[in-house]
């Protein structure tokens, strides 16, 4: 078709992530270790199919964690969080015989890890 945009594919995107480890000033090395990360992605939208009449609009999406390391790097405990914007987009879309269906990403969610080495 011309003059339409190419399926599944934005004009632009863009991601950051930072990560931070808490300084031995601040957290004694007997104590264990601290990192905190955070992650930024922008998606300026893109169409489905090559007729463009389904298109995902721009959308962000943030999503964090800190984690504790113990000093014998053995144990850790992290608290995350995914798409703490709570930003409503779809990870896939496509028309049928029967109507259009999409799936949306998962809303802000959150959690606790632990972890062990053995």
């Amino acid at each position: 078709m011309r003059g339409n945009r190419l399926g599944l594919a934005p004009d632009f995107t863009a991601n950051l992530g930072l990560d931070y480890k808490l300084p031995p000033a601040l957290m004694p090395v007997a104590w264990g270790s601290v990192t905190a990360n955070v992650t930024y992605a922008f998606n300026d939208g893109w169409y489905a199919e090559p007729e463009n009449r389904l298109r995902q609009p721009s959308y962000n999406v943030v999503n964090s964690s800190v984690s504790w390391s113990s000093a014998d790097e053995l144990n850790r405990v992290t608290v995350w969080g995914d798409n703490l914007s709570n930003s409503q987009y779809t990870v896939a879309l496509a028309s049928q015989d029967t109507g259009d269906f999409a799936i949306y990403a998962p809303p802000r969610t959150y959690g606790i890890k632990y972890q062990r080495k053995f």
